[in-house]
């Protein structure tokens, strides 16, 4: 959920997601990826768009940005995420 306190309904290898402003939520692995080259890719509940911000793309997490269809940033009610790569 990305109002209010963001929380994990479920995850694999996800520890915590905290808000980082309309749109953005910044995601920690538990498991550290071997380099910052892994794939992202999400959907929302609302059909917009998630991508992953590649100016802070780490091998400890990322911040994902959510957009409506407008292209302005905007809070989903529910994201989902899969991201693939080394660990």
């Amino acid at each position: 959920e990305q109002t209010d306190a963001h929380g994990i309904l479920a995850s694999y290898n996800m520890t915590s997601t905290t808000d980082g402003g309309v749109g953005d939520t910044d995601h920690l692995w538990d498991v550290d990826f071997s380099s910052a080259n892994y794939a992202l890719a999400g959907f929302s509940q609302e059909n917009y768009i998630i991508h992953g911000r590649n100016d802070n793309r780490a091998t400890t997490g990322i911040t994902t940005v959510t957009k409506d269809n407008a292209g302005s940033a905007a809070d989903s009610d529910e994201n989902t995420l899969i991201v693939m790569g080394d660990q």
